[in-house]
């Protein structure tokens, strides 16, 4: 599942609604059938618990399976209305479509014409054009959080960087520091002085290799950082991926209602215009590229 809260905002509104809708209408259900089997007395102490169980199990079970299903679905109230509104748009193409070949009903069959560019049409509605916007809408909203998620691990990367530089400062002395140890380790010219050098050197290398630890560890961090950065640019594209797909169904939904009459005449070849390319490219290339 996404992380974004914008993606969970708009899936949970779909799967939110089909489920409530879905139960209630098995809660109806149950009670229409239990006022039936009771109106024909077919209730008795011998099966009455058993189908009561039944009854009240079927909405239960309805409402699990719909609220734990976390794939991406469009409430019904939307799919209601875009085939709603194609046939409302329907209707208006079929008296342009009239008066465009001056005729007083589209029923009429055009004779006389041929088959050239004046049969293909691609209208540009209204509904679209809404529907665009209500898509774009989320998408920004969307490229919003993931920006300010991007900017935030940004800060944070260059804090890590920063650690990093000093991490490797302080190997190169630790290194320079170790180095001067065993050359006067080296240079020793008594027992006494070999212990105390060889204690010496023993500290200067193990800070060196704390040194080195550290640096290993802040790298790990610019990494870790950067494969994060990557994966919310990741998230957001498939994410908004998602959202895209969910309207591009909309919208087949609607034009397959606002056509289903008008290609049926003469032949004719009647689109409605698909929605236009979202802004997707782009982000991806701004989050990638770091322009952000």
């Amino acid at each position: 599942m996404a992380t974004f809260q914008t993606y969970q905002n708009y899936a949970n509104h779909g799967r939110t609604f089909n489920t409530y809708f879905l139960t209630s209408l098995s809660v109806l259900a149950s009670i229409l059938v239990g006022m039936f089997l009771y109106n024909i007395k077919a209730l008795d102490t011998n099966n009455a618990g058993w189908i009561l169980t039944i009854l009240i199990a079927v909405p239960v079970l309805v409402f699990i399976a719909n609220w734990n299903n976390y794939s991406l679905r469009t409430a019904y109230y939307k799919t209601w209305r875009d085939i709603l509104q194609g046939r409302v748009d329907r209707k208006k193409l079929l008296r342009e479509f009239a008066r465009t070949y001056h005729i007083k009903t589209w029923r009429k069959k055009v004779e006389h014409i041929e088959a050239d560019g004046r049969w293909n049409f691609k209208a540009n509605t209204p509904y679209i054009r809404s529907l665009t916007e209500e898509r774009d809408s989320w998408i920004s909203l969307l490229y919003q959080e993931c920006i300010d998620r991007i900017a935030d691990i940004d800060k944070q990367i260059i804090t890590a960087k920063s650690n990093n530089d000093s991490d490797n400062r302080d190997l190169y002395l630790a290194t320079r520091v170790a180095d001067e140890a065993e050359d006067m380790l080296n240079n020793a010219k008594s027992a006494a002085e070999t212990y105390f050098q060889r204690q010496k050197v023993a500290m200067k290398r193990t800070a060196k290799k704390d040194s080195e630890q550290n640096v290993l560890n802040s790298q790990h961090s610019i990494h870790t950082l950067q494969v994060e950065r990557k994966n919310v640019i990741d998230d957001f594209c498939q994410s908004a991926t998602r959202i895209i797909d969910s309207y591009n169904g909309r919208h087949e939904k609607y034009a397959e209602s606002a056509v289903k009459i008008l290609n049926k005449i003469n032949n004719l070849h009647y689109e409605i215009q698909p929605i236009p390319e979202s802004s997707l490219v782009n982000f991806r290339k701004d989050l990638t590229n770091g322009n952000v």
